[in-house]
């Protein structure tokens, strides 16, 4: 085969004399080395010329043939490229030294080795080597060339916020290079939004040479029409959206428009701002009945005490405070409004006292020494400045309940009930935190309070049921204690309760406030509640003139966590209508106390 190494050939004469060879073809001789030369047929004769002795030999010929030889091609692997790149060359050679060809196929073009990309994929390259009269083809060499998408820019235009008007809107988005496919959506949907909101909008090339991706924002201010519709405008000074509104009803679509900044209506008296001081102007266009809840995250504020927080909304001229909630995880305050107007948060600086109220029910059963039961009471509470209450009389308590000015609840924090045990049974707590008797505090009220409670016991057709205490003055920082119960008595009849709290240990004694005679006899029930201590009683009851109690005078002994109740019958026999004195004679620890009540009696027989 062409390039095979010289070799040597070999002859002898039967004279023993040397032979000299010869070559014809391509091939050479020198002595007796053969040297390929080329492709063909190739002859080697050798002869023998005789001497003095020997006559000249034949010549003898030897022919052979000399093959094509082999070749291959080194063609290295192709980086990858990116569509966009500039033209390359590429490089290969053959083991025989002959020029080497190349060919494209996919995304690409070759013009001899300079490689052109027309797209992004895969483009092969392949080398090729045909051969020659002294070598064969060389095996076919190809090299795959992975061709990358150019990166495009994106631009996503939002003239924001967008007015709602009940269309589909859209955001604008270019590509550099220009008019490149695109996909869109708004909130991970394709579809346009109509409605108002915060969209995100995500732009993705779908180009098969070019990728890209880019977000915006897209604001579409207003407010649609429906039930439980919820927006949150963004404020047009810091750009950020904290307040959440929920409508319950939108009856004609608008906008809403949020406007935050430092200046405002000073804060009522015993409040103050956060820091930096912020005030919501929030105003809404669209027409909506029932109310709506607004929420506002207030992380942007630092406040002392974020617990005691109030939302307060600007209207008829003075704070009204608005709150329903107080998240301080999440710092988001919400109040419920029917109209919309400037809205601050603030916290209260006026010092406090604590006042903890106990509701319980207590039900008597029949006779001078009935049995009885005490069951936890819910109820609704309502402050009241004593400072403001002309008539303390509880019988009157009901209609101060409805007609009365209640302290405001941006001054009043309530939490509760939770069910506790005190004495003999379930009482119902609940906490109360008001401004204290303080002559800082002199612009909120007196620091001194009626709390009223309304019980509403029964069903179908429930009783109202209004039991009330008054406090003293309360000092900062102090804690007190309200029993705020009723009675049941042995003829079924609810009354509202005097609670006195006798200490030494404690002994609760319950007993009617004021009780109404329906007939010409009424039931006059105590219960006698030990918390702690031995205590043993002696009660009297003297009606006025025209009235019999029987009996006169009753016993109780009660000790720890035990109640036990008594019952007088009081009978109209001449009806002078003022009050029963109820005088309680009570021995603890060999201490004498006395205690002296003075219920109203009050007409109410059908003539």
């Amino acid at each position: 085969t062409f390039g095979d190494a010289p070799f040597a050939v070999s002859a002898t004469a039967s004279s023993g004399l040397a032979v000299s060879f010869a070559a014809a073809g391509p091939c050479t001789l020198a002595g007796n080395m053969v040297t390929l030369t080329g492709v063909g047929s190739c002859t080697i004769t050798a002869s023998q010329a005789g001497n003095t002795n020997y006559s000249a030999a034949l010549n003898v010929g030897q022919p052979f043939t000399i093959g094509q030889a082999s070749q291959t091609i080194t063609f290295g692997a192709l980086s990858n490229k990116t569509f966009g790149d500039a033209p390359f060359a590429v490089s290969a050679t053959a083991s025989s030294g002959l020029a080497v060809s190349f060919a494209a196929a996919g995304p690409c073009t070759v013009a001899g080795n300079m490689v052109t990309l027309t797209g992004a994929g895969s483009c092969t390259i392949t080398a090729t080597q045909p051969g020659s009269a002294s070598y064969n083809a060389a095996p076919v060499v190809s090299q795959a060339l992975v061709i990358g998408k150019a990166t495009a820019t994106i631009i996503v235009s939002v003239s924001s916020p967008i007015t709602y008007d009940g269309t589909p809107k859209s955001a604008i988005v270019t590509t550099v290079p220009a008019s490149l496919p695109v996909s869109t959506t708004y909130n991970g949907v394709a579809t346009l939004p109509v409605n108002p909101g915060i969209y995100i909008v995500d732009v993705t090339i779908t180009h098969i040479n070019y990728q890209g991706h880019a977000t915006g924002t897209l604001q579409i201010a207003g407010v649609p029409t429906g039930s439980g519709v919820a927006v949150t405008p963004k404020d047009t000074t810091s750009g950020t959206s904290p307040i959440s509104i929920t409508f319950g009803t939108v009856t004609s679509p608008g906008t809403a428009t949020l406007t935050t900044s430092g200046t405002g209506q000073p804060p009522p008296a015993g409040f103050k701002l956060g820091a930096p001081p912020t005030y919501y102007e929030l105003t809404v266009t669209a027409g909506f009945s029932g109310t709506a809840t607004l929420c506002i995250n207030y992380s942007g504020s630092s406040y002392n005490n974020p617990s005691s927080l109030k939302l307060n909304h600007y209207e008829g001229g003075s704070w009204v405070d608005v709150t329903t909630s107080n998240n301080t995880v999440t710092q988001i305050i919400c109040g419920v409004v029917t109209s919309f107007s400037p809205f601050a948060i603030m916290e209260p600086t006026f010092s406090k006292a604590t006042i903890q109220v106990f509701g319980a029910l207590h039900s008597v059963g029949n006779g001078n020494y009935p049995g009885a039961t005490k069951t936890a009471l819910p109820l609704e509470l309502r402050v009241f400045d004593k400072a403001n209450v002309a008539n303390m009389d509880p019988k009157d308590f009901a209609t101060l309940w409805e007609t009365g000015t209640p302290l405001s609840s941006r001054y009043v924090s309530l939490t509760g009930p939770t069910t506790v045990s005190v004495g003999a049974g379930l009482t119902n707590l609940y906490t109360i935190v008001l401004p204290a008797s303080d002559p800082a505090n002199t612009a909120i009220g007196s620091g001194s309070y009626l709390v009223i409670g309304r019980a509403s016991i029964g069903t179908p057709s429930p009783v109202f049921v209004f039991p009330g205490s008054p406090t003293d003055p309360l000092s900062p920082g102090s804690t007190s204690q309200k029993y705020l119960q009723v009675i049941k008595n042995g003829a079924g009849k609810l009354v509202p309760a005097t609670t006195s709290a006798v200490p030494g240990s404690l002994l609760l004694i319950a007993e009617p406030a004021y009780f109404e005679f329906t007939s010409d006899t009424e039931l006059v029930p105590i219960v006698y509640e030990s918390v702690e201590g031995v205590w043993r009683s002696v009660v009297q009851a003297d009606p006025p003139e025209g009235f019999v109690a029987t009996p006169g005078a009753l016993q109780a002994n009660v000790t720890d966590n035990t109640l036990q109740a008594v019952q007088f019958s009081i009978k109209d026999v001449g009806s002078d209508w003022t009050k029963t004195k109820l005088t309680h004679r009570l021995n603890h620890n060999g201490r004498d106390i006395t205690i002296v009540s003075e219920p109203k009696m009050i007409n109410k027989q059908k003539k």
